[in-house]
C-alpha cells in the first residue's frame, strides 16, 4: 500500500542580507513513522520585488526605494541535492548573486537590481512511480542594503503659500528604527521623465534641500513652489 508522505522545508533566518548564505533544511518521512530515505528531491522558488512598507506595516505610509516588478530564480546557478539521505534529510546552502537582478532587468543599469525582495521557496519529494509531495512554502525577506530611508509628505499638494511638510524614518534591514539625519532634495521631474527619474548620468534640477531628523514629527522643508500643484 502507498504510504502518506510528508515534506518540510526550513530556513535558518527570516531575513537574508546581500552576500550572506541561507541554510535550508529539507526533511521527509511517512505518516507511519519511517524516514523517506533516498526519495527524489526537487527545489523550486522565486524572488519577487517587495515593498519595505509591506514587510514592516508600521511604516506603510512611507515611501522607500522600491524595486521594479520583476522575478528571479533563487536556485539559478546552484545545485540542490537530488535526493534525501538515509535519514530522510537534505541540507543546502543558498547564496544569491550580488547584485541580485530580475530576469528582465538591464545588467548595464546600476540601478537595476532588487533593493528589497521576498524569496518564496518550496521542496518537492517524489518516490519512484508516485506523485510529488510539496512542502509548505518558506518565505524569507531579502535586503540589498543595511538600512532604508522612508519619506512621507503631509499632503500631496504643493502650495505657493506654505513650505511642504515632510517626515522621515530610517530603518535597519530588519525593520528596526534608527536615529540619524536624512538629507532631502526636492527635484524637478518633467512630465516626460519616467517614475525612476532622469536617466543614468543626467543631472536632475535640484530646487531645494533640507535635513530631517529620522523618527521625528513632521517638519517643514523650506521651499515655495512657483505654482500650486
Amino acid at each position: 500500500d502507498t504510504q502518506a508522505l510528508w515534506a518540510t522545508l526550513a530556513a535558518d533566518r527570516p531575513l537574508l542580507r546581500a552576500g550572506d548564505t541561507l541554510a535550508l533544511a529539507i526533511d521527509g518521512g511517512y505518516d507511519s513513522g519511517g524516514a523517506a530515505a533516498g526519495t527524489g528531491l526537487r527545489m523550486e522558488g522565486v524572488v519577487v520585488a517587495r515593498r519595505v512598507g509591506d514587510a514592516y506595516p508600521d511604516y506603510a505610509a512611507f515611501q522607500f526605494a522600491e524595486s521594479v516588478a520583476d522575478e528571479a530564480d533563487p536556485f539559478a546557478g546552484s545545485t540542490p541535492p537530488a535526493t534525501l539521505d538515509g535519514k530522510g534529510q537534505a541540507r543546502m546552502a543558498l547564496r544569491l548573486p550580488v547584485p541580485l537582478r530580475g530576469e528582465n532587468m538591464d545588467a548595464d543599469d546600476p540601478r537595476a537590481a532588487f533593493a528589497f525582495a521576498e524569496l518564496r521557496l518550496n521542496a518537492y519529494l517524489q518516490p519512484p512511480g508516485e506523485a510529488e509531495v510539496a512542502s509548505p512554502s518558506v518565505r524569507v525577506n531579502y535586503a540589498a542594503h543595511p538600512a532604508y530611508v522612508g519619506l512621507r509628505s503631509d499632503g500631496w499638494w504643493l502650495s505657493t503659500a506654505a513650505d511642504p511638510k515632510l517626515q522621515a524614518v530610517l530603518l535597519g534591514a530588519d525593520g528596526t528604527p534608527r536615529t540619524g539625519q536624512v538629507r532631502v532634495r526636492i527635484e524637478r521631474v518633467d512630465d516626460d521623465d519616467d517614475e525612476e527619474g532622469p536617466a543614468v548620468g543626467d543631472p536632475a534640477e535640484v530646487l531645494a534641500r533640507c535635513t530631517l531628523d529620522a523618527g521625528a514629527d513632521v517638519a517643514a522643508c523650506p521651499f515655495r513652489a512657483t505654482e500650486d500643484g
